[in-house]
């Protein structure tokens, strides 16, 4: 059973090419999503010079996996990560250079059992970390590692594997020395979930707790070929347990792909599934068919973010894209886009088109986006070349739910078509449908 103190975030780890998500089905949306790159991010953030008069006390990680294989990802990720930005010169950040490194809990819990190794908690740690180090190093590394432990400038990645490993956590010396450091803990839901009561409160009221529920496979860098990627899609057919990694996937980066015919119904399959998770979807770069992929997506809730720049011909289907997502009972809830015509990108308030001509149909794709966008505060349509038409009809999408209306500022000078009686009759239409929307001609 997990432990009602736990919270369900979405979390990304990029390895490589591979990522792993924590959230509930994306459908749902029931709760809020985290990125987990973002989260190592504000772990390694400078402490300000309140925090630091106030104890400086950070919130330690704590993530559960579902099994070794997130597990193993998820550290080897997060160790890549902290090294990239603490020990390159541009990752120096604060008065003082933060120290990754590696604990295996297998090794502190050996140490706390064998009575004759046994010392203060301290020193234990300090014994465990120097295990990983070549001997000729030994020496030097543990004087580094002890002077930044005495400065807390060490950022942890600590290694839970057995029911063993989890008897040092039970020691609230231990746990004092580990959360006076930046320290993400991982484990799995097999190991914790069966000692989880022994272990003491403070692990559970300092550290965030999270849990890794779906997978992200980045393969943009990758050029598969067609049978590469027919494979991985076929992989992905979605199972009854969901158990295995590749159903499991709720990002899919597909970027300069060869996707042939046969591999193209493969993911259109994919798509019209009912049980499809997928959230996030590039295929820029490669020859899927633009027809194809609206009516797959036609029949798919789950998608939220979308790349199909330089994707052959996809310039003529912005329409037909747009007024699929803007038909009444429409169930794609797509938000985000990136595109020939513009980039929509996700948390981003303000989008900016100034001074780049749109068609009718980008600018119908554009509407057709904003009415499930809940992040674009303002929108610049400035030299746009737009019609009072168009504008007409951003309005009535973004009036035909004003209590989840996100946009709050559009600016249209410089577009001549929009005359005085145009503007008359916009702001007639904002006013009629009492949106707070402010129109700048």
């Amino acid at each position: 059973m997990r432990h009602p103190r736990y919270e369900r975030h979405h979390t990304i780890v990029v390895v490589r090419v591979a990522a792993v998500f924590a959230d509930e089905q994306p459908a749902a949306e029931a709760e809020p999503s985290v990125n987990a790159l973002k989260l190592m991010e504000e772990l390694i953030s400078p402490v300000s010079v309140a925090e630091a008069a106030a104890g400086g006390a950070t919130t330690s990680l704590f993530v559960r996996t579902n099994h070794m294989a997130e597990h193993d990802f998820l550290q080897a990720q997060a160790l890549h990560t902290f090294a990239s930005a603490l020990l390159s010169d541009a990752g120096s950040r604060g008065e003082r250079r933060q120290v990754p490194v590696f604990l295996s809990m297998t090794k502190l819990a050996e140490l706390m059992l064998d009575e004759q190794k046994r010392t203060n908690a301290r020193d234990m740690i300090l014994t465990s970390f120097a295990a990983n180090y070549p001997k000729k190093s030994n020496s030097d590394a543990g004087d580094v590692l002890k002077q930044a432990m005495e400065l807390r400038a060490l950022v942890i990645v600590a290694d839970v594997r057995t029911e063993v490993d989890v008897h040092a956590l039970k020691s609230e010396a231990v746990l004092e020395e580990l959360l006076a450091q930046r320290l993400l803990l991982v484990a799995t839901e097999e190991v914790i979930g069966k000692v989880e009561a022994e272990l003491p409160s403070i692990l559970f009221e300092r550290c965030r707790m999270l849990e890794v529920h779906t997978w992200g496979c980045f393969m943009n860098d990758a050029l598969l070929s067609n049978g590469a990627a027919k494979q991985l899609l076929l992989k992905m057919r979605p199972t009854a347990d969901r158990d295995g990694h590749y159903e499991r996937i709720s990002a899919l980066h597909l970027g300069s792909a060869q996707i042939d015919k046969d591999t193209q119904q493969e993911l259109c399959n994919l798509l019209t599934r009912k049980e499809c998770i997928l959230r996030t979807l590039d295929v820029s770069n490669t020859q899927i068919d633009g027809n194809a992929l609206v009516q797959a997506l036609s029949r798919n809730s789950s998608l939220r973010s979308l790349d199909v720049r330089l994707v052959t011909a996809m310039t003529d289907v912005y329409e037909s894209l747009g007024d699929m997502l803007l038909a009444p009972d429409a169930t794609c809830r797509l938000s985000y886009l990136r595109c020939d015509a513009f980039d929509v990108h996700e948390g981003e308030s303000a989008l900016s088109l100034r001074e780049r001509p749109l068609a009718q149909g980008a600018m119908r794709l554009l509407t057709g986006l904003l009415r499930h966008n809940r992040d674009v505060a303002d929108l610049d349509l400035v030299a746009t070349g737009m019609l009072p038409e168009w504008a007409t009809m951003l309005i009535q999408t973004l009036g035909a739910n004003p209590a989840t209306t996100s946009v709050k500022s559009v600016q249209l000078t410089f577009n001549p078509a929009i005359d005085e009686s145009a503007q008359a009759a916009l702001v007639a239409a904002v006013e009629a449908r009492e949106l707070k929307v402010e129109l700048k001609f």
